[in-house]
């Protein structure tokens, strides 16, 4: 009897807790102090970003949202691949240039927006040049110029935001690659083969040595990378964190051996590795067999055709390390065609109706006392025992990078709460069943989810 006591007084204890904290119940300071330097999404700079870059920025964004709730103080950037991909930003110059010479050729036409990535980048040119252009190689810094514009504003449409924006080329030009091939070289990390400078990795847990210069005297990617990283480390972060798709698996180890060859921390550097976005077969009718890949799905098509909630919902629902099979007719949908999004939104608004109705006959959350007795007796021990759950699924969720977790536990909630209030509601209709208990089970329901959803970045309302 003292242990049901007890507990039903910490239950009571811990549901007006939540009721008088808001949204904010959840937050702590248990990251004050701590800076932390989070890249995510650093697409290639020639091709719109796709479905699976988006799950990687949304992923890096309601992580970001965590470490902020628990205090930290972050920087979130994208790293600009423009060096190593030159060629390919070239090669689709070349292309865009053939299109506007076509278009001064046909002379005056209609811009309607294009699917095809080379004839929207040569009408916008177009107009923007009043049609006077140079040679293919003028066009390199306008194509690289409007790509980047285009994949700001599909990212900051879907909700993803960035304090910096790296460029690759910078660290180049700023002779920050050289300076870092010649201290590697200083430590004897290095030795020449072949006419080209290749960094020992394989004594610093790479499964081989890795090219730094080619013969050619060109840098490489690892090259560049270890500039970048030690340039992440000189900026003083506590934690560094990089968010990259499965596709880059492979380069954890040879980054971290570099940066130990550096003589610096890698323990303070956290690399997170997604799996891949797939099409499902009940995709719109233009993705065919062949666009089953989320690679040729641009997130501007998701962006044009899907609700940016569910998206968002459907790409952070899964573990990271599974991959999303992303159905752009259902989402997330169950059986019964009712999204799980839909399913968490229809109980933070059957939370919000019961505070309203509650506050409409004197009820006012959290003003009301009730009896651990009473509290004992009632059907609203389980659903305040899962509300009690909430700062440890944050807490697990910030610790292990995993914003999933946050959904799994709305979920659960959602439905552990719909069945108490609307049980509530149905076995006392003469006053509606508004009991101080339900009202304030009711009021800490939703300041749970809207706070689970701001750490998501969704709109629920």
């Amino acid at each position: 009897m003292f242990n049901q006591t007890n507990n039903t007084v910490n239950l009571a204890r811990m549901l007006r807790e939540i009721v008088a904290a808001g949204p904010s119940f959840g937050k702590s300071r248990k990251l004050s102090g701590k800076s932390y330097l989070i890249e995510y999404v650093s697409a290639d700079p020639q091709n719109p970003i796709n479905i699976t870059a988006a799950r990687g920025g949304v992923v890096g964004d309601s992580i970001s949202n965590l470490l902020e709730a628990n205090g930290a103080t972050v920087t979130r950037e994208y790293y600009i691949n423009d060096v190593v991909n030159s060629l390919q930003i070239r090669h689709l110059a070349r292309l865009v240039h053939t299109v506007l010479l076509e278009i001064r050729n046909e002379g005056s036409r209609s811009f309607t927006a294009s699917s095809d990535l080379p004839k929207r980048l040569a009408e916008k040119l177009y107009k923007r040049l009043d049609g006077n252009f140079g040679p293919p190689e003028s066009l390199v810094p306008l194509v690289e110029e409007e790509m980047l514009r285009e994949q700001r504003s599909d990212l900051e449409q879907f909700g993803i935001r960035f304090d910096n924006w790296f460029s690759e080329r910078n660290l180049h030009e700023s002779g920050k690659v050289k300076n870092v091939v010649a201290k590697l070289s200083e430590l004897g990390h290095t030795y020449e083969l072949g006419g080209g400078i290749w960094l020992r990795s394989s004594n610093f847990g790479d499964e081989h040595d890795r090219v730094l210069i080619r013969d050619n005297g060109e840098a490489t990617y690892i090259a560049s990378d270890a500039a970048y990283h030690a340039d992440k480390f000189e900026r003083g972060f506590d934690r560094l964190i990089n968010v990259w798709g499965a596709q880059h698996q492979a380069y954890a180890k040879r980054t971290i051996a570099a940066i130990r060859a550096m003589g610096l921390d890698a323990s303070r550097l956290d690399i997170v590795i997604y799996q891949p976005v797939w099409l499902a077969a009940g995709g719109p009718a233009h993705a065919g067999p062949a666009q089953r890949s989320a690679g040729l799905m641009p997130l501007s098509k998701v962006l044009e055709e899907y609700d940016v909630r569910e998206a968002r919902y459907a790409l952070l629902r899964k573990p990271l390390n599974e991959s999303v099979d992303f159905d752009l007719d259902l989402g997330s949908a169950d059986e019964s065609g009712v999204s799980q999004l839909d399913q968490v939104c229809a109980a933070l608004k059957l939370a919000d109706e019961i505070v309203a109705k509650s506050k409409s006959i004197g009820h006012v959350p959290g003003d009301r006392p009730y009896s651990s007795e009473t509290l004992s007796f009632s059907s609203a021990t389980q659903a305040i025992a899962k509300l009690g759950e909430y700062t440890g699924i944050v807490e697990y969720a910030t610790e292990n990078y995993s914003p999933n977790a946050i959904i799994e536990y709305i979920e659960e909630l959602a439905v552990v709460f719909q069945q108490y209030a609307v049980n509530q509601l149905e076995n006392n209709s003469k006053d509606y069943g508004f009991s101080p208990i339900l009202a304030d089970v009711a009021c800490a329901a939703a300041n749970i989810l809207r706070g689970a959803f701001a750490l998501l970045g969704i709109d629920c309302e």
